[in-house]
């Protein structure tokens, strides 16, 4: 397998591995101040957009065009925005958006050219600009929703 599918292969993965999660987080709020599903899909589709217009500036030799948070504060400044901004999405809907997402991207970075992911970007490639808005994503949150998942099969 190329890099590129090896690449397509984990979004693959990240999204079935949801799909599958999803009946079992039929509440999907959380104790406390704890990030709920919706809430956790809302922040990855938040990202996941921002991985597809990367995706879409890059051929058109833009990729300067796609904003970039400063430092780490900037970062989760943004994601307090996403955060406020979603309350009132509903789980099935955040689960539909960040799953149409998905397979967009997926199909997005099947027809870019392998070459083109090998691009140098800031200080890594396209593609660790991209993995780290999806798949790394995927890493960073699917415990949080095998959690909710087991916790509402309980």
């Amino acid at each position: 397998m190329s890099e590129k599918q090896d690449f397509v292969a984990a979004l693959r993965r990240g999204l079935e591995e949801v799909e599958s999660l999803a009946p079992s987080i039929d509440r999907p709020e959380a104790p406390g101040n704890d990030w709920n599903a919706r809430d956790i899909l809302a922040h990855m589709a938040f990202w996941e957009g921002r991985a597809q217009e990367f995706l879409r500036l890059v051929p058109e030799g833009r990729e300067g065009d796609l904003l970039n948070p400063a430092d780490a504060a900037e970062v989760d400044a943004w994601n307090e925005r996403v955060h406020r901004e979603n309350r009132s999405t509903s789980w099935p809907m955040a689960l539909r958006y960040w799953t149409d997402l998905r397979r967009k991207t997926i199909k997005q970075l099947e027809a870019v050219d392998e070459e083109l992911l090998a691009r140098p970007h800031l200080h890594h490639s396209v593609k660790a600009q991209v993995a780290e808005d999806t798949s790394e994503h995927d890493e960073q949150h699917l415990p949080r929703l095998r959690e909710l998942a087991s916790v509402a099969g309980r």
